[in-house]
């Protein structure tokens, strides 16, 4: 109880100043690194341009598939992407598809799946076509209500 806590100027005041010192050289140390030039994240040009191959082509279908009037230009329309999609694959190196990025990956898939969802409606379309109900109004009757009246002998 009768021992008192000695106050060093020295201490305090080299204290207060050296941690905010440190504080700032980390943030400058970060902002310095953080804003350097963009190292190659090990993606390769060729990914790109197979990406982009992709997509156009199955763009270009997607929209032919929209145009398709009957079940024989669908199924010919989903072979020859396939076909196509295959063709594009084998012209690029063996896995160049691993270094397509996440993002372009989505997209391809959220489009093929746009087309398979397309290419499935017009199929069941073609299959089950929509009944049409005969009108619920008979034939003008005010123009000549002699045919309609049975004849009296």
């Amino acid at each position: 109880m009768g021992r008192k806590m000695i106050y060093n100027k020295d201490k305090g005041w080299l204290r207060m100043r050296v941690l905010p010192c440190v504080a700032l050289a980390c943030v400058a140390g970060m902002t310095v690194t953080g804003c350097g030039p963009k190292k190659d994240d090990g993606r390769s040009e060729a990914a790109r341009s197979l990406y982009e191959r992709c997509l156009s082509t199955t763009m270009l279908y997607t929209d032919s598939l929209r145009d398709a009037r009957d079940s024989a230009t669908v199924l010919r329309l989903s072979a020859c992407l396939d076909y196509e999609l295959a063709r594009i694959n084998y012209v690029f190196p063996p896995d160049t598809d691993l270094d397509v990025s996440e993002g372009e990956n989505d997209t391809l898939t959220n489009l093929t799946d746009k087309f398979v969802l397309l290419r499935d409606s017009l199929l069941y379309r073609f299959a089950h076509p929509l009944v049409l109900r005969p009108d619920s109004l008979p034939a003008d009757t005010t123009s000549e209500p002699a045919v309609l009246a049975p004849k009296v002998q």
